[in-house]
């Protein structure tokens, strides 16, 4: 504004006393604002003779109404004063209704500046959509990977006061949290414990086969008072009492409440009605609670949230259960005013009572304690660390979206510096121009949150769809309040950070300086404040691009880690013999070999096998054994993981034959056919090769569930995961000696193995027509899935990283652009003195890098604090992989330097005549 106009703008404020007071009051403050607004719209290209035309409009404006409107205040004051009764009263109102208006409410200011927010948005709606649409970005992020954490980690489990229950683990030196013995168990529940109920589960599928439809469905045997313990009563009929764990008593059932509804409609006479399932005959006692979920357990179980069909009673008999036999799962609920620590420590001086009179005193391996865990702990206690690492770095990307929105506003203030000016100038207090920042942040971030919240909830159907199987507890995703409460504090947050930055920058404003022509000092404030924002975003953006890095490199060394087999081109199907038509164990073993017969025969069948268990698949069973005639250190822990396997299932499977031979056909249950086993190379250099005395392990025999075994062959190592430090000892036996009543069947092709599903099926049918097939998959699938949860995280934070990074270029990229703008003037100077576009160019591009170097630098000494958080989630490097930092800073010079060279180039082809002007 020049210095005619301010003139002219003082005559206009003092024209404007001639108002009534209570006309000046309501409207004096929108009035000058309007003017200051209209004569800089008029640009500073306008002539003096086009602002004196203005202002000499405006001016008689004021005046004629001013003049008007006293001349009607004093009439209807006059005829007030005059007038008595009910005229009089009507005058009043009259006058009221007229120029004297109600005083203004506390909420009126803020309105009015709601409305000037608006306005000005509107004004600049390329810069309002891009700043909502960061803000969508930062606060969907959020309220998607918030919904994720807030399922799994903070909403409670479906038990009542489930925070009492615990799951109870055995433990020794060499198994830690081992599954219970059930001898044990039976001891431990006929003592007083602290526990007001504790019970055991263990999985055992059935077959139904009703209706020509046989299906396989997911069983758990569980014992007495289970239903009690988990605070779940069947919503028909009864659980299972004491009686109905003894052998031949045990044949009732408890209907999972989804097969009840699916199968049977949700009839409630089934109860008393028997089934067919697995060939035999079971009565239908209850139907399970509906919101009844199994406890989880990682051994015999279901995963917590996955459905259970059935459940019946598990065989408790006193007289008939192994001592040391761990197979049993665990879960308690404490009892009121016991705390974690104190039952542990009772139970644990219980066992030392129950399990002294079994084993060899000075055998320190046979000593065995109890561990207690919280339910919810034991459930979701692995994902913990990974959605935390999501949160943070969806944390991060919010923080960089409220810094490049602070960014943004402080830009746009110091675009209006003139107009704030002036407004100060005519009595706007700071008070007033702070709290029209904050409400301009506060639109911005509302219509940003509500974007957000949509975006969020498409974000969220892209993370299920994308999560990895075993993440725990997803039926408990959603969107609810507590998700809605995060994004509105979001929201919150992000208003005060948009309006604070340009506030403060208010607060500091010196008039004086501003209403010079250059205004310079205010200029050179903003910029200062733009520049540390841009510091910070590229700070926070180094952090997640070196978690991501971390995390990705974590991952490319666990797919390149040798499994032992080969997965690729293998179909696997899980079937369960029933115990009523193959109750023998020569009966087994038949259906074992006629099934292994025929699936050699199908077209495109290269291989196949049968096994006990599958690689990879959470398969963990262990024994003791001993070596003939040799004498072991007693150090030396005697223990190997045992598997069933056919003849050909390890060469279906890809694994090498090192030594010896393999498994025949003839290796069977026949009188003349001795045990023989095979063993992987692990067992064979720690209990052989590494053993002084102990021989050569091709032809030594072993003692194993009280048979002598040959050991006629050595295979390659199959790691136990693909993040195992090491493999541990295991022996191969043949399943058709010691055949058991579940196998999975693996077929070798060339070709997609799904395509032999159909044929699979026909086999089997063949064979058994009421049998089955479950958990139809290639190998490929169940091997993948052990690193699901590494590339669910390494993608998540990449698409982060990535976000962050764009962020931090566009606000480098802004700040850049704004001082060549600003500083046109000395740009031309520069180069009308001589300074070449070469020169200009290099130091716009040395600016811009000169800051992402300080945010690197910054960023880098965060990353190596935060990087702790991600030891857990890391294989085969450390938190602080020099590779990973110096690929990153190379990445984001590179970026931030292409991003410089525009509005370094626009600098450089500055015409000086044109910005000298």
């Amino acid at each position: 504004m020049s210095i005619s106009s301010r003139v002219l703008f003082r005559l206009y404020r003092l024209l404007m006393g001639l108002y009534p007071s209570e006309f000046r009051a309501e409207w004096s403050g929108d009035m000058l604002r309007t003017v200051i607004v209209r004569e800089g719209a008029l640009g500073g290209e306008a002539g003096m003779l086009r602002r004196l035309r203005f202002w000499r409009r405006e001016l008689f404006a004021v005046l004629g109404t001013a003049l008007r409107q006293r001349w009607k205040w004093a009439r209807i004051r006059d005829s007030s004063v005059a007038s008595r009764g009910t005229d009089a009263r009507q005058e009043r109102s009259t006058m009221a209704q007229g120029p004297r208006r109600r005083r203004p409410t506390a909420i009126e200011p803020i309105l009015r500046d709601l409305r000037f927010a608006l306005r000005q948005l509107l004004r600049r709606p390329g810069l309002s959509v891009a700043a909502v649409l960061t803000l969508a970005l930062g606060i969907g992020a959020n309220t998607a990977v918030f919904s994720v954490v807030s399922g799994v980690l903070l909403e409670p489990l479906p038990y009542p006061e489930e925070d009492r229950l615990v799951r109870v683990y055995d433990e020794n030196p060499n198994f830690p949290r081992f599954p219970l013995a059930p001898a044990a168990f039976n001891d431990y529940r006929e003592l007083e414990l602290p526990f007001s109920g504790f019970a055991t589960y263990s999985r055992v599928n059935l077959q139904l086969s009703e209706d020509d439809r046989p299906e396989q469905l997911t069983g758990m045997r569980v014992s007495s008072g289970f239903f009690q313990v988990l605070g779940m009563e069947p919503a028909l009929g009864r659980g299972f009492t004491r009686e109905e764990e003894l052998a031949g008593n045990h044949y009732q059932l408890v209907l999972g409440y989804q097969l009840w509804q699916r199968r049977f409609n949700g009839d409630a006479s089934v109860l008393g009605r028997t089934l067919e399932l697995s060939g035999r005959t079971f009565t239908v006692v209850g139907v399970a609670h509906p919101d009844l979920r199994s406890p989880g357990g990682s051994f015999r179980s279901v995963a917590h949230g996955e459905t259970v069909d059935l459940w019946w009673p598990l065989v408790l008999g006193p007289d008939e259960q192994p001592r040391f036999s761990h197979y049993l799962n665990g879960v308690a609920r404490l009892r009121n005013g016991v705390s974690l620590e104190q039952a542990e420590a009772a139970m644990n001086v219980i066992a030392a009572e129950v399990v002294a009179p079994f084993v060899d005193p000075e055998d320190e391996g046979d000593a065995w304690t109890m561990s207690l865990v919280p339910l919810s702990e034991d459930i979701v206690g692995h994902a913990r660390s990974t959605l935390l690492v999501l949160l943070g770095a969806a944390s991060l990307i919010l923080l960089m979206a409220c810094v490049n929105m602070a960014g943004v506003m402080l830009a746009r203030a110091a675009e209006r510096q003139g107009e704030i000016a002036l407004r100060m100038a005519i009595g706007a207090s700071r008070g007033h121009l702070i709290r029209q920042m904050l409400v301009e942040g506060a639109v911005v971030a509302a219509l940003g949150g509500v974007a957000g919240v949509v975006l969020g909830v498409v974000g969220l159907w892209q993370l299920l769809g994308l999560a990895p199987e075993v993440l725990p507890r997803i039926y408990s995703i959603g969107l609810d309040a507590k998700v809605l409460g995060f994004a509105v504090g979001a929201t919150a947050l992000t208003a005060l950070a948009a309006g604070l930055v340009p506030a403060f920058h208010a607060r500091r404003f010196e008039l004086a300086g501003t209403l010079k022509a250059d205004g310079g000092r205010a200029i050179r404030s903003a910029v200062r404040s733009r520049r540390v924002l841009v510091v910070s975003q590229v700070a926070l953006a180094v952090v997640l691009l070196v978690g991501a890095g971390l995390l990705l490199r974590s991952l490319v060394g666990l797919q390149h880690v040798d499994p032992g087999f080969r997965p690729d081109g293998v179909l696997t199907a899980r079937l369960s013999l029933p115990s009523a038509r193959y109750s023998s164990a020569q009966d087994r073993a038949e259906f074992y070999r006629e099934l292994e017969s025929r699936l050699e025969g199908l077209p495109g069948v290269w291989a196949t096998g049968v096994s006990y268990a599958l690689p990879w698949s959470g398969y963990d069973e262990n024994s003791d054994f001993e070596i003939e005639g040799w004498e072991p250190p007693e150090d030396l822990l005697m223990s190997l993981r045992y598997h069933f396997v056919g003849a050909d299932f390890l060469e279906a499977i890809g694994v090498p034959l090192l030594e010896g031979r393999n498994l025949r056909d003839s290796d069977d249950r026949s009188p003349d056919s001795p045990f023989v086993a095979l063993i992987n190379e692990a067992m064979a250099r720690r209990f052989w090769r590494e053993q002084p005395g102990a021989g050569n392990p091709v032809g030594s025999q072993l003692h194993f569930w009280g048979q002598v075994v040959t050991i006629v062959g050595i295979v390659g190592n199959i790691k136990d995961g693909p993040s195992s430090a090491e493999t541990r000892p295991a022996a191969f036996f043949h399943i058709l000696q010691f055949p058991r009543s579940s196998a999975s069947v693996a077929l070798h092709t060339r070709g997609d193995p799904m395509s032999l599903v159909g044929s699979l099926r026909e086999v089997v049918a063949s064979i058994d027509p009421a049998l089955p097939l479950a958990e139809v998959r290639p190998l490929s699938e169940i091997a993948g899935a052990t690193t699901a949860p590494a590339r669910f995280t390494v993608l998540l934070v990449g698409v982060f990283a990535a976000m962050a990074l764009t962020l931090a270029v566009v606000g480098l990229y802004g700040l850049l652009s704004y001082l060549v703008g600003q500083r046109s003037q000395e740009i031309a100077v520069r180069m009308a003195l001589g300074a070449a576009g070469g020169r200009v160019l290099g130091l716009v591009v040395t600016e811009g890098l000169l800051l992402t170097a300080f945010g690197l630098v910054l960023g880098i000494a965060a990353s190596l604090a935060l990087a702790r958080f991600l030891a857990s989630l890391l294989f085969g490097i450390t938190p602080f992989d020099p590779l990973t930092l110096v690929g990153v800073a190379v990445a984001v010079l590179v970026v931030a330097g292409t991003s410089c060279l525009l509005p370094a180039m626009r600098a450089a082809r500055v015409e000086p005549a044109r910005a000298m002007r």
